[in-house]
């Protein structure tokens, strides 16, 4: 998370990285995946209190499976009632009815 770059208290990092890996049941497919909302310059203390709730959110969007609400309708099937649309065939009954 800090993009190749050193750390300015690597106890305080790895307390930190220990304490998220263990919150998230070392769930290295996610954690790889999530990134900071900014930058992080030289620690990741942001994740030790309110990257806690960042990460929370992020992992409930990170399993969040949409339902499937798709239906299959073959085009054989029918659907709906018929409508009965009486057309005008001839000039003569078009006249009658007006």
């Amino acid at each position: 998370m800090l993009n190749g770059g050193r750390s300015q208290d690597m106890k305080l990092d790895m307390m930190v990285a220990t304490s998220v890996f263990k919150t998230f049941d070392n769930d290295l497919d996610f954690l790889s995946k999530v990134k900071p909302p900014f930058k992080l310059e030289g620690s990741i203390k942001f994740f030790s209190k309110d990257g806690r709730e960042y990460l929370r959110k992020k992992k409930l969007e990170f399993e969040y499976k949409p339902e499937n609400t798709e239906k299959i309708i073959d085009h054989l099937d029918k659907v709906g009632e018929d409508i009965k649309i009486s057309t005008k065939k001839t000039l003569r009954n078009f006249l009658e009815d007006e």
